[in-house]
């Protein structure tokens, strides 16, 4: 019975990691880069939030909860085809959206442009109630390949007391992540799970195979400009 539960929640992981993959290897072929948004999305990123939510509607931005079928479709569509244009509304989403599936998305849409690790009111959501949430900020981290990553992934692994499947679930997606990040002070962490004598079967499994993971390259990061950044620019005449 244990090692069913193990082999389920390996592979429940496993498919959440492969899927952020395929999104980013998806987006390799489409992603046009840009670091500066565009007006519509700068003005955007400014309204409070009412008037930001009335903007969305009228303008065609995705919404902040996803409650119909068309919602959902629409917050998918926007984050896979997202460009650094969309950095703005992408952090509003992630850190101004309840609903999980529109934060979720836009963190991983922020992740595969680099945009999350060196935010950190972005990083901070590594501490949200939201799992769903919490593991797309660790995926993220681990896309980085920031080695600034490194310390908030080990505070996932030192994590103390009572634990539910979801800290397990979490606990297995730093590990991977450190292997994509690399570097000393990661193999050093990963090393000390492999040969912890109290982490789970699974947590020793995928330490091994991280260790021998190649490092994922660095993602550049993309300059999000956040609102007091675009209030502070001349208005164009």
């Amino acid at each position: 019975m244990i090692l069913l539960v193990l082999g389920a929640l390996a592979v429940s992981v496993t498919l959440l990691v492969q899927t952020c993959q395929r999104s980013e290897q998806e987006q390799d072929q489409t992603l046009i880069v840009s670091s500066n948004p565009s007006p519509l999305r700068a003005e955007h990123a400014l309204l409070p939030d009412s008037a930001a939510d009335s903007a969305a509607a009228k303008f065609g931005l995705p919404p902040l909860e996803a409650t119909t079928p068309e919602e959902v479709r629409e917050v998918l569509r926007f984050t896979r085809e997202a460009t650094g244009d969309d950095l703005p509304t992408l952090r509003d989403m992630a850190l101004r959206a309840e609903d999980p599936l529109v934060a979720g998305n836009a963190i991983r849409a922020l992740g595969r442009m680099g945009a999350v690790a060196e935010d950190p009111k972005l990083v901070a959501l590594i501490e949200d109630t939201r799992q769903r949430v919490r593991q797309e900020i660790v995926v993220a981290l681990g896309l980085s390949g920031s080695a600034s990553a490194v310390p908030l992934l080990a505070g996932v692994l030192e994590s103390t007391g009572e634990r539910s499947a979801d800290d397990d679930s979490l606990r297995l997606l730093a590990v991977r992540a450190l292997g994509y990040i690399g570097g000393e002070r990661a193999h050093d962490i990963l090393a000390a799970v492999r040969d912890d004598p109290n982490a789970t079967k699974a947590e020793r499994v995928f330490a091994e195979e991280a260790l021998c993971t190649p490092p994922a390259p660095k993602i550049v990061p993309l300059p999000v400009q956040h609102p007091t950044t675009i209030a502070s620019e001349p208005a164009s005449k």
